[in-house]
C-alpha cells in the first residue's frame, strides 16, 4: 500500500508527515542529516553576571523573545526541560555581548547529546 501511495505522489512532493521516496534522487536523500555528538547546554543563572544592572532586564527580555513570545520556552531552557543547541548557545552569547562582556560567562550545565539536524 505504501508503494502504491508513493506512485501517486507528484515528483515535486518530497515531504509531509514523513520524508517520501521522491526525496531520494541520484543516490542521495536531500533531507538526510548526519547525526553528531554535540555539547548542549541549559541554565541561565550566571549569563547575566557581567552586565550592568540597568541592562540585565533588557538582555533577559531579548533572550526570551529570541526563543518565542512568552516565558514558557525560556524557562524550559533554563530548567533543562529543553537543551540549547550549539547555534542557540552562540546566539544567546551574541545577545549578551550587545549589553556587556561575555568573558567567563557560561551556561549552568552542559551535556553531550546527539544532534540529528
Amino acid at each position: 500500500m505504501h508503494y502504491q501511495a508513493g506512485l501517486l505522489l507528484p515528483e515535486s512532493c518530497h515531504h509531509g508527515p514523513a520524508v517520501y521516496p521522491t526525496a531520494w534522487k541520484d543516490g542521495e536523500c536531500r533531507y538526510f542529516k548526519e547525526k553528531r555528538l554535540v555539547q548542549k547546554a541549559w541554565g541561565f543563572t550566571h549569563i547575566y553576571d557581567n552586565l550592568p544592572r540597568k541592562d540585565k532586564t533588557a538582555a533577559r527580555l531579548c533572550i526570551r523573545s529570541y526563543f518565542s513570545t512568552g516565558c514558557g520556552p525560556y524557562y524550559r531552557y533554563h530548567h533543562g526541560d529543553m537543551l540549547l543547541t550549539p547555534k542557540q548557545q552562540d546566539d544567546v552569547m551574541m545577545i549578551i555581548a550587545k549589553y556587556g562582556s561575555t568573558d567567563g560567562i557560561r551556561f549552568d550545565h552542559y551535556v553531550e547529546a546527539w544532534d540529528f539536524g
